[in-house]
């Protein structure tokens, strides 16, 4: 069984998706609806009325789910792989991101891809890329984890400690702690390192720091990283991936890698590091 998870549709997607399913159930595959897709799409495409679909995450994975297709960008497929991780148990159900979106460093499958993609999953053409989690309390993200101020513009005193070991204090607009996934993500636009989703490491990097010395730091995901706030003049927010919430001043936040992963799938025809040239555009001349 294949589940396909989308949050806004756009109408010029909906034949795009009708392909999709049709490929699907050609192939002898079930589908599973996320039920907020399900109420978008099924007045405009051709769709089994009693097909099944999920809401919950242990729903999700009790019922013999195979893989889980993300349409979409990033932002969707960071939204997918929370129904799987934002539970006690984390599902190790493989997520493959169909980027219906602009960018899309996470979606390995583009628009022009679909006419092959169930043949070469069913042939087991691909295979499956884990990614790291960071975590705090109950709480994971797959790209990062970023404290800063609520209101924008407001600086803010970080003090990061590296396993207690105070490190510096970061006069900035924030800070990001990111995963190799979300290497690619926030942290690159700050100034921060691209890393292979296969490395064992965070990157820490401050937001348009007040002092330029400060630069971004790669350190070994085997580290626990604490932020603490030592100054700010308005409320403060901490965000894992696109979920935010308040968070008191004086709590001290302890980051470690997750003992569970999230995996991708990507075709055997395509690579991370391919991904990075074609999107980045490497070795292209772009004056002519």
């Amino acid at each position: 069984m294949i589940a396909l998870f989308a949050k806004n549709v756009k109408a010029e997607d909906l034949p795009l998706i009708q392909k999709l399913i049709y490929k699907i159930e050609a192939n002898g595959f079930k589908i599973k609806f996320y039920e907020p897709l399900f109420r978008q799409i099924e007045k405009n495409i051709i769709i089994n009325k009693s097909a099944n679909r999920f809401n919950l995450s242990d729903d999700l994975a009790l019922q013999n789910v195979k893989f889980l297709f993300s349409l979409g960008g990033d932002g969707t497929l960071l939204s997918a792989s929370s129904l799987l991780f934002n539970s006690k148990k984390i599902s190790t159900i493989p997520i493959l991101g169909i980027n219906f979106g602009r960018l899309g460093f996470l979606t390995s499958v583009g628009k022009n891809e679909l006419d092959n993609l169930i043949d070469d999953i069913k042939q087991g053409n691909y295979s499956e890329e884990l990614h790291s989690l960071i975590q705090w309390n109950e709480h994971f993200a797959l790209n990062e984890v970023v404290l800063r101020c609520e209101k924008a513009g407001e600086m803010l005193d970080i003090n990061v400690y590296i396993d207690d070991k105070y490190l510096t204090t970061y006069t900035s607009d924030g800070v990001i702690v990111a995963t190799p996934t979300g290497s690619t993500a926030y942290s690159l636009s700050c100034g921060g390192a691209i890393l292979s989703p296969d490395a064992k490491c965070f990157c820490i990097t401050p937001i348009c720091p007040h002092n330029l010395t400060f630069r971004p730091l790669v350190i070994p995901d085997t580290h626990k990283i604490t932020l603490e706030v030592k100054r700010s003049r308005s409320n403060v927010s901490i965000y894992f991936d696109s979920r935010s919430f308040a968070i008191n001043q004086t709590e001290r936040v302890t980051l470690i890698k997750a003992k569970k992963e999230i995996s991708l799938i990507r075709l055997h025809n395509q690579s991370f590091f391919s991904a990075i040239g074609n999107k980045l555009m490497w070795g292209k001349n772009l004056l002519v």
